[in-house]
């Protein structure tokens, strides 16, 4: 999963409307931070006080998760 800052993608698609050198250009805006669903579960879990997804996916029942 990436991800991209809301005011960065702003700043880039009004400079492609109006610089004239941009025209007719594909361009792809991202500023590259990438992130694991397992890290950020936990990020998420610590926050809000659940437990963490490894923790919470293992055993039996979960075995095809890890």
């Amino acid at each position: 999963m990436t991800a991209s800052d809301a005011d960065l993608i702003i700043v880039h698609q009004i400079r492609a409307k109006v610089d004239p050198y941009a025209k007719n250009e594909a361009f792809k805006c991202s500023n590259a931070d990438v992130f694991k669903w397992k890290h950020l579960g936990n990020i998420l879990a610590e926050k809000f006080g659940f437990e963490e997804n490894v923790k919470m996916m293992k055993g039996k029942m979960w075995g095809m998760w890890r």
